[in-house]
């Protein structure tokens, strides 16, 4: 018999017994009807009991059909209900919250909106920069340097913008994608290249590499070398005033190639307001051997809806997918930077390369952890099989 046959062959049957069982009941009712008729005109007793034995013989058959009915429903809705609890055991569910805060050397997002730090320096006294490096600059504006007019004549020739002194401050840095419009009110558009951002800290130097994006930086410099290289030359000024030169540069919108940005200095220093959608921390083990190791020192990942936390160990991977950062912060650290991330992923990693650990929680465990969800479907059952219960009483009367 094929497979088709035996799923045709139940339902067959459960329709045959249920017309076994219409039937039975209209002669039951027929057959009680007769024998009450015949037991009050008090005529052919015989014929009345005949019809009371052929009732009682029926009650017994359909009580045996029932029983064969219940039976198989019990296992039909125990198949079902054993499949729903393997799925909820094996899938997990599609968004899940988390947090983490990871060492590490370095960090590559793909942002989901474009980035500006405002008054940067201000709100980072304990930061005291020593060089600022640009490259690939499109434009400097600064109307009190005597190199203005030397930087104008050379046009687009402009190449790389370094800053070295003891009063330098970083006032903003914004990466756009489209200058022209407030960073605050854009959002990226699907159409967009995605903005990547690299960073890297090591020896007291972060370094950001920035692609498809144009940077923008305003410095207020006081007592410094300013170098800025074009094609043709070479030229230098140096700055030494009370008053805080106003220096803003900004980048040509970058594609395959970076705009890298280098900022120097000792200090605790802190950026935020980071949106991103893909989170990276992969470094390669040497240049252009296109093999990458996980750059992490240590950290610890937390499934917010479950509370399980997991350590992350030197050289760990951290895969994250689908993430939707709701707090992204980045600040120096001991050995490299300090990352924390609170949002939601689609899926979330752990470990070694090769034996990452899915910690995404599995939808039995999501359910398990979530108390308010527990206390109502309790409730649902127990009025469930209070009201079961009731109408098996009521049947009974």
């Amino acid at each position: 018999m094929d497979s088709e046959s035996q799923l045709i062959q139940p339902k067959a049957k459960i329709k045959e017994n249920r017309e076994i069982l219409n039937r039975l009941d209209s002669e039951r009712v027929q057959r009680i009807k007769a024998a009450s008729l015949k037991l009050l005109n008090n005529d052919d007793l015989e014929g009345a009991e005949r019809d009371l034995a052929w009732v009682e013989t029926s009650s017994k058959v359909i009580v045996s059909i029932q029983k064969t009915e219940r039976f198989f429903w019990l296992v039909t809705i125990g198949f079902i209900v054993l499949l729903f609890v393997g799925l909820a055991c094996t899938l997990s569910i599609f968004s899940t919250q988390v947090s983490f805060e990871v060492v590490t050397e370095s960090l590559t997002l793909t942002l989901d909106k474009e980035w500006a730090a405002e008054e940067w320096s201000k709100r980072n006294p304990e930061f005291i920069p020593s060089q600022v490096v640009i490259n690939n600059v499109d434009t400097i504006r600064a109307l009190g340097l005597d190199i203005r007019e030397e930087i104008r004549q050379q046009g687009k020739a402009l190449k790389v913008m370094d800053i070295r002194g003891e009063k330098i401050s970083v006032n903003r840095l914004a990466l756009m994608a489209n200058p022209s419009v407030m960073p605050q009110a854009r959002q990226a558009s699907p159409n967009d290249a995605p903005q990547v951002l690299e960073l890297r800290f090591q020896n007291d130097t972060l370094d950001l590499y920035a692609k498809e994006s144009v940077l923008l930086a305003e410095l207020f410099v006081e007592k410094a070398e300013v170098v800025v290289e074009t094609d043709a030359r070479t030229i230098e000024q140096s700055l030494d005033s009370e008053v805080p030169e106003t220096v803003m540069a900004e980048s040509i919108r970058t594609h395959a190639e970076p705009v890298w940005f280098k900022l120097a200095g000792k200090g605790h220093w802190r950026l935020r307001g980071f949106q991103a959608r893909e989170i990276g921390f992969s470094e390669e083990n040497s240049i252009g051997s296109a093999s990458f190791k996980s750059a992490i020192h240590s950290g610890t990942v937390t499934i917010l809806e479950t509370g399980f936390s997991e350590a992350i160990r030197e050289e760990d991977h951290l895969i994250l997918k689908g993430a939707k950062s709701r707090r992204l912060e980045i600040s120096r650290a001991e050995s490299g930077m300090r990352v924390f991330f609170e949002g939601t992923v689609s899926d979330i990693s752990v470990g070694p390369a090769g034996f990452e650990k899915n910690l995404s929680p599995t939808i039995l465990e999501y359910f398990y952890h979530q108390k308010p969800l527990a206390i109502f479907w309790s409730t649902f059952v127990f009025l469930c099989g209070m009201l079961w219960r009731l109408r098996i009483m009521f049947s009974l009367k």
